[in-house]
């Protein structure tokens, strides 16, 4: 119960207050104020719940959210209006003129022109005592009431904008935006390094010849071999089908087990064929898609094979789907074969026919192939698949009738083989057999008769190439022989017997003798030679 006067809560059973010793008979004036405690405290209950509302949708805005107008909530919640006409279901106006239906003495009509003035003197027919005069000289205080009547004037405060911080639903804005575009970021950043996507592409790629598209699928090992243009001639038969149907599923490789490998089995069909299968293992690479991304390309297993072997005469250039093979391939060997043929090793090549050329300043181009289907293939080329050029052999053909025109002049004139030397191979020697030609113009036979002969006359000389196809020097160097057909005549001096004359005579050889010429530095320097100046 609480007290009229002082407002102090005393127990339900007591008289007096017993903080002011006011009288405490006021039944239904207790009960009204403890029923607005009461729904003072399930307004406040209310408006709590409200409150926590508002901080939820405040914390989810994206939208800036202001001058939002808190509405007013009347009730005890918000304080007691005394200057609205209300009863005691919304409180209790002292300065209105009201009629307690349910008031201090429902049996008496009370009003109060001028509102209730708890200060001064007033006689309650029916009200609180009847039977005594009461001066509440400290007043009617319902501020002191524990549950919170408060019969103080209250101004109602106008609700102050409910603003939302702009900064901050800027950052919360541009947060989320971060957010989705990372999540939008990686996202296409998977789907485009996706290795059945690859997959599908590569084979579509190959069955419809698309070559760029193919190459540039591939996980290739670095090589100057493995060109698009070498791709190209490993698929040379291919002659491109639309692929419909292609599905793509994960399979099972050891390959294709290890960390940041798949192994895909890729079905399809074409114009030509259903149901074709193919098992393809993938793998990551250094190569980036939107910077962050690995992507997967086809592994070069099954498509690449290591450490092909391919040999070819010596003197000549190798040159595989166009690309010249330089030196540093070329394997030591040191047996006797290895003098006629270069060796060459070469690291990676792709499977399939690839293309092989051969040149040489004398020989025709010879082109072939060689399909290669494993690891350490061998390719042989004999110097019986060449052949000289028309050029080569016209040039030693006119090389032979110069030289033994100089041959026949030194040795006419009894010069040292030093002076024909230039004409010969630095890996040659035919010193003997320019002796002999020299004997052949001045000749001695033991004591009994000598020739000398005193003008010579080398005429009608024609020459041959006796070897059609490619052959090689012991030390490997291109080789080719020049038969000759010629007519010596002239005067010698005959001696013997005791007797000396004057002599002439003629004689024709009919391509029967020759020189060897080897191909050095660009030139044809003589090897060998079989030649004879005997004309008497």
């Amino acid at each position: 119960m609480f007290c009229p006067n002082c407002g102090t809560k005393n127990e339900d059973d007591a008289v007096f207050c017993g903080n002011c010793g006011t009288k405490l008979n006021l039944d239904d004036f207790n009960e009204t104020l403890n029923a607005a405690a009461n729904e003072t405290a399930e307004a406040a209950d209310v408006a709590n719940q409200a409150a926590d509302t508002v901080d939820v949708a405040a914390n989810q805005a994206t939208d800036a959210f202001v001058n939002q107008e808190a509405q007013p909530v009347q009730g005890f919640a918000n304080g007691f209006d005394p200057n609205a006409n209300q009863n005691f279901n919304n409180g209790f106006d002292p300065n209105a003129n009201q009629n307690f239906s349910n008031g201090f003495d429902p049996n008496a009509n009370q009003n109060f022109n001028n509102g209730f003035d708890p200060n001064a003197n007033q006689n309650f027919n029916n009200g609180f005592d009847p039977n005594a005069n009461q001066n509440f000289n400290n007043g009617y205080n319902p501020n002191y009431a524990n549950n919170g009547y408060n019969q103080a004037p209250y101004q109602q405060q106008p609700a102050k904008p409910f603003k939302l911080n702009k900064k901050i639903v800027g950052i919360a804005v541009a947060v989320v935006a971060v957010i989705v575009a990372i999540v939008a970021f990686v996202s296409i950043g998977k789907a485009g390094v996706d290795y059945k996507k690859t997959a599908k592409k590569y084979v579509t790629a190959i069955e419809q010849c698309d070559w760029d598209t193919a190459y540039d699928l591939i996980n290739l090992p670095d090589s100057e071999f493995l060109t698009k243009e070498a791709l190209i001639n490993a698929h040379a038969d291919a002659t491109g089908e639309k692929v419909t149907g292609i599905t793509v599923s994960d399979a099972y490789s050891t390959a294709g087990s290890t960390k940041g490998s798949a192994t895909v089995k890729v079905t399809y069909s074409t114009a030509t064929s259903n149901g074709n299968q193919s098992t393809y293992v993938l793998s990551q690479t250094n190569d980036k898609y939107l910077l962050f991304f690995k992507k997967y390309k086809v592994s070069s297993e099954g498509l690449v094979y290591k450490d092909t072997t391919i040999q070819v005469p010596k003197g000549c250039t190798l040159s595989i789907n166009g690309v010249e093979v330089k030196s540093n391939y070329i394997k030591a060997d040191n047996s006797s074969y290895g003098s006629y043929y270069d060796t060459y090793v070469i690291p990676y090549i792709f499977a399939g026919d690839n293309k092989i050329k051969l040149t040489s300043d004398v020989t025709e181009d010879y082109e072939t192939s060689i399909n290669v289907s494993y690891d350490e293939s061998l390719k042989s080329i004999s110097y019986s698949d060449l052949s000289f050029t028309d050029d080569a052999e016209k040039a030693a053909m006119e090389k032979a009738q110069s030289d033994i025109a100089t041959i026949a002049k030194a040795a006419y004139e009894k010069k040292g083989y030093s002076d024909i030397k230039s004409l010969v191979s630095s890996e040659a020697d035919v010193e003997d057999e320019y002796d002999d030609l020299v004997d052949d113009f001045h000749s001695a036979s033991g004591s009994y008769y000598t020739r000398d002969v005193t003008s010579y006359d080398l005429s009608a000389v024609k020459a041959t190439v006796g070897t059609k196809y490619f052959t090689l020097t012991d030390e490997g160097a291109p080789k080719m022989r020049i038969y000759l057909g010629y007519t010596l005549s002239g005067k010698y001096k005959y001696t013997g017997y005791g007797s000396e004359e004057e002599k002439s005579g003629s004689y024709t050889y009919n391509s029967y003798y020759y020189i060897d010429y080897v191909y050095e530095d660009g030139e044809w320097l003589i090897d060998d030679v079989y030649l004879n100046f005997y004309f008497y």
